[in-house]
């Protein structure tokens, strides 16, 4: 891929959609009303849902992400200019598909994050071999608190226990 800039946006492409879900706003920049913007979203089709999950910046993915249909959620999670700190809100909300945190799970760039980890092995909608993977790059107090957890799976607050048992004896 050439060196692109992936955080501009072509202009044909944001045709039809206003230049406040399109444009990143900077730290100190007014937030545009989330309940505006959600019953604006809500009147989209998927197809337009989708392309602004590609193309929106964080307040479009912010609604976006919740959306019903896993096509555009999985559209906003592909969307390059997501950042880390928006995958931990992701992980670290209950109510987002398996899919999504699969997604985010074999996204190599984003699992060096250890809190995208720790994130992902706390979140029960994570999938069991997934999370079992990830327990290996936990810290000992991590694992600790994971497997006294009534959050997660037993399997994997016993198999938290374990690793525990096996480092003390080290």
């Amino acid at each position: 891929m050439p060196d692109e800039d992936i955080t501009t946006v072509n202009p044909e492409e944001i045709a039809g959609f206003d230049k406040d879900l399109v444009e990143e706003k900077g730290e100190g920049a007014q937030k545009p009303e989330t309940s505006g913007l959600y019953s604006r979203v809500q009147e989209m089709s998927v197809a337009e849902k989708i392309k602004l999950a590609t193309l929106g910046n964080k307040q479009a993915r912010e609604v976006l992400i919740k959306d019903s249909n896993k096509l555009v959620a999985i559209a906003v999670i592909k969307n390059p200019r997501i950042g880390e700190d928006e995958i931990l809100k992701v992980i670290n909300s209950r109510n987002i598909s398996d899919e999504i945190l699969r997604i985010i799970a074999n996204n190599k760039e984003w699992t060096r994050n250890y809190s995208i980890k720790l994130g992902l092995v706390e979140n029960p909608k994570t999938p069991l071999g997934i999370a079992l993977k990830l327990l290996g790059h936990l810290v000992e107090k991590d694992l600790q608190k994971l497997s006294k957890s009534k959050n997660v799976s037993n399997v994997l607050a016993t198999t938290a226990r374990k690793m525990v048992t096996q480092k003390g004896r080290h």
